[in-house]
């Protein structure tokens, strides 16, 4: 007998906090590559909350999917 060692399916809330495990599956872009358009301003920018503990807004996260070529991060 084997165990099922699926990762878990994680569905982008509308509103909120996200990390990037929660994410990851409905990202067509590396964790780097998402770093490096984040500094860039095209991708939304990332927050962190500790020195181990990033997140991004779940709401920024589903306009840059919606449209990565013309997504452009909001200026603070």
């Amino acid at each position: 007998m084997s165990k099922d060692t699926q990762e878990p399916h994680y569905e982008i809330p509308r509103t909120g906090k996200v990390r990037w495990n929660q994410i990851a599956a409905h990202m067509p872009i590396s964790k780097e590559t998402a770093r490096k358009l984040s500094i860039e301003g095209k991708f939304p920018p990332r927050i962190r909350f500790s020195l181990r503990c990033t997140m991004y807004d779940a709401a920024e996260i589903r306009q840059w999917l919606e449209s990565p070529q013309t997504y452009t991060a909001p200026t603070k």
